[in-house]
């Protein structure tokens, strides 16, 4: 199977699980005419959009809701299929946490389409220099602030720390001198 082959290959294989009518792909049956559209029997089935193609072709959450609500008018069990899977076990081998997916880019290119294409328009150029067009002035220096001839604010009160609780009540003078009077002494033959 060939790497580019991937996106399309699973999906087949998911709309087998959803049973759908005849899922058919021209990609290992005729190796000689390898780069064809697979051929999906399914006569609700739009065959210049197939629904993997709409999904895949969102990036916000938005659109994908709408493309998955469509994808529902043209096959429920196919979107079932979708709405009961996590997107982490779409597909066993996609790293779903790198975008963009080198799988869906392989995909993209193997169609002879452009990958800009496949971009949301709120990541372009035109979206961000409009978001950013209004100036945003920057705050003046403490030297350039004006004098208020008011007091400035109060560094806060400072308190005692919290510590850890003593566990041993102090002795007092008295009771450490005692201490050491009452020492025992040990004799020993070194001692001798």
């Amino acid at each position: 199977m060939v790497a580019t082959n991937v996106l399309m290959k699973t999906w087949f294989e998911r709309c087998t699980i959803a049973n759908i009518r005849e899922v058919k792909s021209v990609y290992g049956l005729d190796e000689d005419a390898p780069d064809e559209r697979p051929i999906i029997f399914n006569p609700k089935m739009d065959m210049a959009n197939p629904p993997v193609e709409l999904v895949a072709k969102t990036t916000t959450p938005e659109a994908f809701r709408k493309k998955m609500a469509k994808m529902a008018t043209i096959d429920e069990d196919a979107a079932r299929w979708f709405d009961d899977k996590p997107l982490s076990q779409w597909s066993r081998k996609w790293d779903l946490t790198r975008i963009p997916c080198p799988n869906a880019i392989a995909t993209i290119w193997a169609k002879v389409e452009e990958t800009v294409d496949y971009i949301d328009e709120c990541y372009s150029v035109k979206t961000y220099l409009r978001c950013y067009e209004l100036t945003i002035f920057p705050c003046n220096g403490k030297k350039l602030w004006p004098d208020t001839k008011k007091l400035g604010p109060t560094p806060p009160k400072y308190g005692r720390k919290n510590r850890r609780a003593k566990t041993i009540r102090r002795k007092l003078v008295d009771e450490l001198q005692q201490a050491k009077k009452n020492r025992a002494f040990r004799m020993s033959r070194a001692d001798v």
